[in-house]
């Protein structure tokens, strides 16, 4: 089934089944197809980071050959000698090779291709040479959790690499496409989170660049019936710091410290800039929007059959009305193969 035929029969925003209250105010999100951003051409490899620099050309009038641009340089500029250095792996740009000496001019270097980390932000890492990624924050438990729900831009990225949907986990062998259905708000940066998401692509996602959609401390799926146990469930743990707080930042709802229907957004924000909405607990602390901004899918399934199953969402959204949807101790679930235009995801590793 595609994720078209899905969202028809899902009603694309519709939270359902053990559906979720106080989210169903985002009916009528329609369903759309993403498009990745694009990338330059293959480029050659040269020297490290900041590029080699070229080899002099030849005399006058020869034209030596130029040197090999850097790794993630531009293309080789056109040289007054030789050929001009191959430009590198990433778009981002290091030192293209020069020219030989007085000569013909040489060809212009070649588009570096997408690829390598360029500048990450602050609460970003780069993951094997290749993605900028939320940075993991080590927690109590023997394990790490994302510091923020992955953004736009990040799944972007990913999606850029035309990842192949086969050899998903078997429970998502129905899914075809990792594109996002939709787009809410319109038009945001790419420091939102991603949303319209299903638990599959979710999956699929943490899998790829290293780690794994949160579920059992220790490894695996957390069970069905343990998602408020600070002692199993990674999500759980992180956002209530180990079973201490009701929220990240305490025990007593604040209405504008995460970005909940009470903040008056309406909207979803940059991840990470509703800066007080993390724990103080020694342990826990640096991790972001736990409550509030996007639910988040979990590891914790109630069956390993369709995409109908039913999966848990964690910590409510910019929608969600009332101190109960953003407790860490709330968990709904939804269709697996179902998404919405407030709902994302983080990861966890181990």
């Amino acid at each position: 089934m595609t994720r078209l035929e899905r969202a028809i029969v899902l009603g694309v925003a519709v939270i359902s089944g053990a559906g979720v209250s106080g989210c169903g105010d985002l009916l009528g999100f329609e369903d759309w197809t993403a498009k990745p951003e694009g990338n330059g051409g293959e480029g050659g490899a040269g020297g490290a980071d900041s590029g080699g620099v070229a080899g002099q050309g030849g005399a006058s009038g020869s034209g030596g050959t130029a040197g090999l641009g850097g790794w993630n340089g531009a293309g080789g500029s056109a040289g007054n000698g030789g050929s001009a250095g191959q430009g590198g792996a990433s778009g981002s740009g290091g030192t293209a090779g020069n020219g030989g000496a007085a000569g013909q001019g040489g060809a212009a270097g070649q588009g570096g291709a997408s690829g390598g980390c360029g500048t990450c932000g602050a609460l970003e890492q780069c993951w094997s040479g290749k993605l900028c990624v939320a940075k993991s924050v080590a927690v109590t438990g023997g394990y790490s959790i994302d510091a923020t729900e992955v953004t736009r831009d990040q799944y972007a990225a990913w999606l850029a690499g035309a990842p192949s949907t086969s050899g998903q986990d078997a429970r998502c062998s129905w899914n075809t496409d990792f594109t996002p259905s939709c787009e809410w708000p319109a038009g945001a940066k790419g420091n939102h989170p991603v949303v319209c998401v299903d638990w599959c692509d979710a999956f699929a996602y943490c899998r790829a660049v290293g780690k794994r959609l949160c579920g059992r401390i220790g490894g695996g799926e957390n069970g069905w019936d343990n998602y408020a146990n600070a002692s199993l469930s990674q999500w759980h743990s992180a956002c209530s710091s180990g079973g201490v707080n009701d929220y990240p930042y305490g025990d007593i709802l604040e209405a504008t410290t995460c970005n909940g229907y009470g903040a008056g957004k309406g909207v979803t924000v940059p991840v990470g800039t509703m800066t007080g909405c993390k724990s103080s607990v020694s342990g826990y602390g640096g991790v972001y929007d736990l409550s509030g901004n996007v639910w988040e899918w979990e590891d914790s399934c109630n069956g390993t059959a369709t995409w109908t199953d039913s999966c848990r969402l964690r910590g409510g959204a910019f929608d969600a009305y009332g101190e109960g949807y953003l407790r860490c101790g709330y968990g709904p679930g939804n269709n697996r193969g179902s998404h919405a235009g407030d709902v994302g995801f983080r990861c966890c590793a181990p």
